[in-house]
This record gives structure tokens, sequence and C-alpha cells, in this order.
């Protein structure tokens, strides 16, 4: 695993995405309750950017398919997403948000 700086704190908005790579990894970050949340930023129904995708809660929707997901554990909540989403640590230091990536 290797911390990678993804964004700046104020960056990140609760109730939206936030599109980040991480080398060659598509991820999204999610805020909710002043907490930070990473996930793949890819839908694993169907190639959709999840950034973009409605936040409500925990949950965001694909916005190709109208799959749902929770951002905080990858779960697969609504059909057509049946798969579940790699999720990932996240940490805030001195203003950055960092993700700790797979390498």
């Amino acid at each position: 695993m290797s911390w990678v700086r993804v964004a700046d704190e104020t960056e990140i908005f609760e109730g939206y995405g936030f599109a980040a790579t991480a080398g060659i990894r598509h991820i999204a970050i999610f805020k909710a309750e002043d907490s930070f949340y990473a996930c793949d930023g890819i839908c694993t129904h169907a190639h959709a950017f999840l950034a973009e995708g409605y936040v409500e809660g925990d949950e965001v929707e694909c916005p190709m398919h109208l799959g749902r997901f929770n951002f905080r554990t990858g779960k697969a909540v609504c059909a057509p997403a049946r798969v579940d989403l790699n999720t990932f640590p996240v940490e805030v230091r001195d203003g950055g948000v960092f993700v700790d990536i797979p390498v």
C-alpha cells in the first residue's frame, strides 16, 4: 500500500463526489459527517464515473444505470450493481487528503 495525496481538504464537499487518480487507478472521494471516504471511481456494473453520481447520505448512485453503492463500505446496495467496490483508507494531513492505494 502507498499513501497518495489526491486533493486539498477544501476541494471536497459533503453531498458531492470528487474524482481523483492515483497512478492508473480512478478513485472517488466522498465526505460525510466531516469524514472522508475513498472507493473505486468506476462503477462495477458499467464504465461510469461514480464521482459524477447523485449522492444521498452514505450512498452514491451510478450516473449511467442508477445502481447504488455505500461509499463507506463499498457494498453494492441496488441493482443493477451487484459487485462491491474496493474501499481505501483515507487520512487528512496538513489540509491534504491522502488515500492508501495498493501498489
